[in-house]
């Protein structure tokens, strides 16, 4: 069994504490606004000079897909195309100002975003994209403790890259396997 938090909007206090304290993060988001303002922008800041950070992944969503339109307004439907694109640019000056560190690597995927998603080390957490007036940080957010189920997400990452769940895999394993995946695919994927 693996444990598993709710939450009602993405739990930011809990999140920064979470990013500040990690060794391996994977962010696998349309969009960074929320995390180049405070409080995330000090998580972001401590995470670098933690020295036990390890690796930051960044995945960012390319909009010059034919579906960019239509994903633009699930992300932000009250946002004027103009508004919409000055986020973008804000998002995308977060991402290459955090780039700029040796120990963050930072990607755009082009590929069809799915949920937005962030291993922070054995922690999965997940949420969702939906067409509605509320944005996805304002939805349901899952925590899933894979270590709370002895599953190491570097595992999972690595079956990942090598394009297959072993047929031995629990179903629980399996279950997360398919959020790794989609980050791992979506960094493989990813413009540099």
């Amino acid at each position: 069994m693996i444990n598993v938090d709710a939450s009602a909007g993405l739990d930011g206090e809990a999140l920064c504490l979470a990013i500040s304290q990690a060794q391996r993060l994977c962010l696998h988001a349309a969009i960074y606004g929320n995390f180049a303002a405070e409080p995330f922008a000090s998580a972001f800041a401590k995470a670098l000079a933690n020295p036990k950070l390890v690796s930051l992944k960044i995945i960012e969503q390319r909009f010059d897909s034919p579906f960019a339109n239509e994903f633009a307004k699930v992300l932000r439907h009250d946002f004027s195309a103009a508004q919409f694109t000055a986020a973008l640019q804000q998002s995308q000056a977060w991402c290459l100002q955090l780039a700029a560190h040796p120990k963050v690597s930072y990607r755009q995927s082009q590929a069809l975003p799915l949920t937005p998603i962030l291993l922070i080390d054995d922690a999965i957490v997940v949420g969702h994209y939906g067409h509605g007036q509320l944005p996805a940080n304002r939805g349901l957010w899952l925590q899933l403790d894979a270590a709370s189920a002895n599953i190491n997400v570097d595992t999972l990452w690595q079956w990942a890259e090598q394009g297959q769940c072993p047929a031995t895999a629990s179903a629980t394993q399996q279950a997360l396997f398919r959020y790794v995946a989609e980050c791992q695919h979506a960094w493989q994927h990813g413009i540099e």
